[in-house]
């Protein structure tokens, strides 16, 4: 993951680089996904997205769904989650157990109701992947 100050660059999950991202969204979008598979264990991508617009959206003004969907691939890319697709081509989003496990044992994250301040960043991620 190259990162400096300010920027991410993604991966994809065909291991090629993805796009860049501002550090700041991207561990915003981090633990909104994380805090919402640790809760629900399994969630729907529209379950996912609407609940982004719900909390997120006085938070990242531009282009919300479409950074989501970056940082998804990403974890994707990363093996920290998995998504099943049911007959009707509905995505099913969850952690893979080895991430779910670590992410216990770092005491998981805060109430996604007080998003004032992150308890995740790109160290954390760095962990989970190793």
């Amino acid at each position: 993951m190259k990162t400096d100050s300010e920027h991410i660059e993604l991966l994809l999950p065909d291991g090629k680089k993805g796009s860049t991202m501002h550090k700041h969204q991207y561990e915003l979008l981090l633990e909104f996904v994380f805090q919402k598979l640790l809760d629900q264990r399994k969630v729907t991508l529209t379950e996912l997205l609407e609940g982004a617009e719900e909390i997120l959206m006085d938070r990242i003004k531009w282009n919300l769904l479409w950074l989501l969907l970056q940082v998804k691939q990403d974890l994707v890319a990363r093996g920290l989650i998995v998504v099943n697709y049911e007959k009707n081509r509905m995505q099913i989003i969850s952690l893979k157990k080895s991430a779910r496990k670590k992410l216990n044992m770092m005491g998981g994250f805060m109430n996604l109701k007080k998003l004032n301040t992150l308890s995740i960043n790109v160290w954390h991620l760095k962990l989970l992947t190793i």
